[in-house]
């Protein structure tokens, strides 16, 4: 079972990486997550006026980029000390 919850682990943090990668090469204002909490899409929605689309932000891609990587070393962190 522990073979298995490694090779899990490791085939999501090579995924979780490799988008992490690709992210930060990528011209985008626009960021639409897998989750809505990785993007802040809720606030944003709320915060949506007819003058202003908090949706757009210039580099949003690289700051998506940035917080994947510490999120996998947090992750990396706490598998290794298991």
């Amino acid at each position: 079972m522990a073979i298995l919850r490694g090779l899990a682990l490791a085939l999501a943090l090579t995924a979780t990486g490799m988008t992490a990668a690709m992210a930060e090469n990528v011209k985008c204002d626009v960021m639409i997550a897998v989750h809505p909490g990785f993007a802040d899409l809720l606030e944003k929605q709320a915060a949506r006026t007819s003058g202003s689309n908090p949706f757009i932000v210039p580099g949003e891609c690289r700051t998506y980029a940035a917080n994947a990587h510490q999120r996998l070393a947090k992750c990396l962190k706490s598998e290794a000390s298991q």
